[in-house]
């Protein structure tokens, strides 16, 4: 028992003392000899058969190549939003124990401020049916990088135990509620987005209005919180909170689309230091046709996206600016005015009138290659690949990040 603390080798332990103290007498000699014999090939079994073999969980290249193969299938086991969620499979048993003991006591250790620039907030606002095994590796891979970071996922939807397992294992993932109406919290009269809100029953009738909706919930939660906003189909595949992460009000970037007017040339983003040249001189941008083919820097045209918005300071005034051209000038009818072209649009009047509303030289674009290195027209191909390509692929290009664009791969 204590070599071991095995009770099913402690009953066959006490049984063989048992059969030689009360029938040692009727036994045999080679009767009691093969039953030693049969308690000691137990007792090997049990107790040192396990420490000779090697164990494929503390081997660091089986590790190694298990994460590695995790970057886009962490898991088989979705999160079941009848409040059965089996534990997550992303991580090795080893790793999750590394997290859980280590990683996660430092986290209980951090400061207030620290905290609050791994803030994350996430949204959803479908039934918990429309959750599928990618939303749980979007948390996943993130928890992956950043085992300290504080998600919070705004809706009024899922249950508040969606995530219970990973509160279970010591991780900061909650469900919380919002109020996006003028009684609630997120607007007071006269603040950016309040207008928007106010009205917000006339603009149902949009076929957009739920994907609208969303938008200036993302953009009345950053300016109001702060924080990192990332959307529930981004993988994280590198640091990106914090001090470890790209900058102070970021956002991604997509190679422009032919249809979009509020496109910013890739040169004249470096010239206003939008874009550090430094993380461009070496870089591949994905191009339109495909994620093997690339467009050279004097041709590329970028436009800001909002999937990924990281590390943003409260009340930033391009968020505010972005409410207020919703409060003013709102279209039902275009998809995406509240998204990636509004904040193109802004970028662009500003830089090309002088504007002084905000500094753009106080906001960053990542280029396409770092949080969008596949075009969404490209997304489903991607998942379509053998591993070993997709490997290749995240090898040779090295993002933080890959979307894969919930309506266009969910099939």
């Amino acid at each position: 028992q204590v070599l071991c603390n095995d009770p099913e080798l402690v009953l066959f332990a006490s049984s063989i003392i048992l059969i030689f103290d009360m029938t040692k007498l009727s036994f045999s000699k080679s009767t009691r000899r093969f039953c030693a014999l049969v308690f000691l090939l137990h007792f090997f079994s049990v107790c040192w058969l396990p420490f000779l073999l090697p164990n494929q969980n503390d081997n660091p290249h089986v590790n190694e190549r298990e994460g590695s193969e995790s970057l886009l299938v962490p898991s088989t086991t979705p999160i079941n939003t009848q409040h059965e969620m089996q534990p997550p499979e992303f991580f090795s048993h080893n790793l999750w124990k590394v997290v859980s003991d280590l990683e996660l006591e430092r986290c209980r250790s951090l400061s207030r401020s620290q905290i609050e620039s791994y803030k994350v907030l996430m949204i959803w606002t479908t039934p918990p049916e429309t959750v599928t095994i990618r939303n749980q590796w979007a948390i996943e891979s993130l928890l992956r990088q950043h085992p300290c970071a504080s998600i919070q996922v705004f809706s009024n939807t899922l249950p508040l135990d969606t995530f219970q397992t990973f509160s279970d294992l010591g991780f900061d993932v909650k469900v919380k509620r919002y109020d996006m109406s003028v009684e609630g919290n997120l607007v007071t009269p006269g603040s950016p987005g309040y207008r928007w809100v106010q009205r917000m029953q006339t603009h149902k009738n949009s076929k957009f209005f739920h994907v609208h909706t969303s938008d200036i919930l993302r953009m009345l939660l950053l300016f109001k919180y702060g924080g990192s906003y990332i959307d529930m189909d981004h993988i994280s595949l590198g640091q990106i909170l914090g001090k470890s992460g790209p900058g102070r009000n970021v956002f991604g970037a997509e190679i422009c689309k032919k249809h979009n007017p509020n496109c910013m040339e890739l040169i004249t983003m470096v010239k206003l230091d939008l874009i550090d040249e430094r993380t461009i001189d070496n870089l591949d941008f994905p191009g339109r046709s495909g994620f093997h083919q690339h467009v050279g820097k004097n041709k590329a045209r970028y436009t800001p996206c909002t999937g990924a918005l990281l590390n943003w300071d409260k009340e930033h005034p391009i968020m505010a600016s972005a409410l207020m051209t919703a409060d003013i000038s709102y279209d039902p009818q275009c998809w995406g005015c509240l998204g990636p072209q509004l904040f193109g649009k802004l970028m662009k009047e500003t830089t090309g009138n002088n504007n002084t509303n905000f500094d753009v030289g106080k906001t960053r674009i990542l280029p396409p290659g770092v949080l969008y290195p596949v075009d969404y027209l490209d997304s489903a191909d991607l998942l379509q690949r053998r591993v070993e390509e997709v490997e290749r692929f995240i090898e040779e290009t090295l993002p933080l990040g890959i979307h894969f664009y919930g309506k266009v791969t969910s099939d």
